[in-house]
């Protein structure tokens, strides 16, 4: 009795260690499951996200080549810069150097130009000196008398009467009659360098004309007005 006892609890024994290994088995293939699935999950989104990211990425990208570009003008600037800086202390040096060689030439030229003042002074001193030491001779000068200054003699009248000017073919005559008549058959037509009782026509203009007298100044006689 006491050995089916043993033989019952033996394998009550096993059955519950089968079961609890059963248990086991079972409780950590869900496990397993559920780490599969979540595993799962995580993949899908990990996958959703990179999915999400590919615009992102491609911005990023295209923000890294912009910031190179940058990058690189910024060095060549600062490249350009420093050459810049170098040829700016090269012209400040030439600039300094012209001012100064304009300030000395300026020094000399204002020296140069004292030194002619003072010789031009110096000479006017001693012109001044000489002419107070040089007796003056105008007191042993004998003055001479100015003669008077002739006045040319009083022209005479003229010896006809100027009536007009008349045009003939393309040239200018002078009427003119003797002093007391004045008939068509007294009337005389005089031309340039034409001579009429010592009175020479000279010129003509359209109210007077020019004679030369001998002995005289030029005379003008007037047109009668009529």
């Amino acid at each position: 009795m006491s050995r089916q006892m043993r033989l019952i609890a033996l394998g009550l024994s096993v059955a519950l260690a089968i079961s609890g290994a059963v248990l086991g088995y079972y409780q950590h293939s869900q496990r397993l499951e559920a780490v599969e699935g979540a595993s799962n999950q995580q993949a899908e989104c990990l996958e959703n996200f990179s999915t999400s990211l590919g615009p992102s990425r491609v911005a990023i990208d295209g923000f890294r080549q912009q910031q190179k570009a940058l990058d690189n003008r910024i060095s060549s600037l600062e490249t350009h810069y420093a050459t810049w800086q170098t040829e700016k202390s090269k012209w400040s040096a030439q600039l300094e150097a012209i001012r100064s060689e304009l300030s000395s030439r300026a020094s000399e030229d204002a020296v140069e130009g004292l030194v002619l003042e003072q010789r031009d002074l110096a000479n006017a001193v001693a012109d001044i000196r000489r002419r107070i030491a040089k007796p003056s001779n105008r007191a042993a000068q004998v003055v001479t008398p100015r003669k008077p200054t002739e006045k040319p003699p009083t022209s005479p009248p003229p010896p006809f009467r100027v009536l007009g000017i008349e045009g003939r073919s393309d040239q200018l005559f002078l009427l003119v009659s003797p002093p007391h008549k004045s008939t068509l058959t007294d009337v005389r037509l005089l031309g340039l360098g034409e001579t009429i009782g010592g009175w020479t026509l000279k010129a003509l203009r359209p109210n007077a004309a020019t004679w030369s007298v001998k002995g005289y100044l030029d005379q003008v006689t007037h047109l009668e007005q009529r």
